[in-house]
Order: C-alpha cells, then structure tokens, then sequence
C-alpha cells in the first residue's frame, strides 16, 4: 500500500535543476504549473491501499516498510537549524520503519511555537519598535519615577528635623 505523507501546497511547483531556490530570490513562477506535489511516500505492503475497494488485499503479502523521499537536503544542518520538525519527521519515520510505533505520538508533542501572524504592515513594525525601544524606555521611566520618589521622601525627611 503506498500512502502520500508529505505534499506541498496547492502552490507548489517544480523548478528545473539549476534554478536559483534562494527565499529572497525574485521570481516569476509560471502560474500554469502549480500543483499539489507529492513529496514523500510510505509504503506498507501490510496496509490497504486509498484507493483500493475493500476485500481485494492479498493478506498473504509480508515484507518490510520503505519511505521514499524526494530529496534528502532537509536533513542537512542548515534546514535542522530552520526546520527543527525535519528531524522529528526523519525520527517518526526510523520509528515507523522499525516498527516501534510507541515513541511516535510522543515525539510528535514537541512542537515549535507557531509563526507571528500579522494582519497589516504596521502591526509588524509596531511590535518591532514596542521591543527594541519601547521596554527599555519603560524600565527607564520606571527608575526614573523611583530615584525621584526617593529623593522627595528623603527632602520631606530632613526639612523637618532640627538642625
């Protein structure tokens, strides 16, 4: 039975070997070929096919698991360091491919925190400034207010004792 676990986007595309695939690279795609790819497949011989109408397996099939990928890139340090899920994925699968399906479910649990959304422009370049300037500043304001209160209290203090 083959099972599609990895695809891209409605948005995706295949690029001719050579192309540029840098992210801030300005590109045209060409509308025409976007598609759902298939990047990753498992096959189980084990396992019942999508597709395939029930009570027509051969339950006589055994033999072992494969995973075929598209590309091993993703495993390079360079996409870890970006793309920690990567190796959680790659650990699933030596998981599946053993099959010791108990690690699974809890290694799936580490989860990264979800990328900011934001709905305009100035959201973005607010919650920048509010971070690079505006914490400092009220850890600036709030010593301010301290250092002068003291000074009042201290004045207060000594203005009515005798000399």
């Amino acid at each position: 039975a083959v099972q599609r676990i990895w695809v891209t986007t409605e948005l995706g595309a295949i690029q001719a070997a050579g192309g540029i695939i840098m992210p801030d690279a300005l590109l045209e795609p060409d509308r025409n070929n976007f598609q759902t790819l298939t990047v990753a497949v498992a096959l189980d011989p084990n396992a019942a096919d999508d597709d395939e109408p029930a009570g027509t397996r051969d339950d006589s099939a055994t033999g072992g698991r494969m995973i075929v990928i598209g590309d091993v890139d993703f495993l390079q340090e360079q996409f870890l360091q970006a793309n920690p899920q990567n190796l959680v994925f790659t650990l699933n699968a030596i998981d599946w491919l053993a099959q010791d399906e108990a690690l699974i479910g809890i290694r799936s649990k580490l989860r990264t925190p979800p990328v900011l959304a934001f709905t305009s422009e100035f959201q973005r370049v607010a919650l920048k400034w509010g971070n690079l300037v505006g914490v400092p500043l009220l850890f600036i304001l709030l010593g301010l207010v301290r250092v002068t209160g003291r000074r009042r209290r201290a004045e207060t203090r000594w203005k009515g004792a005798p000399a």
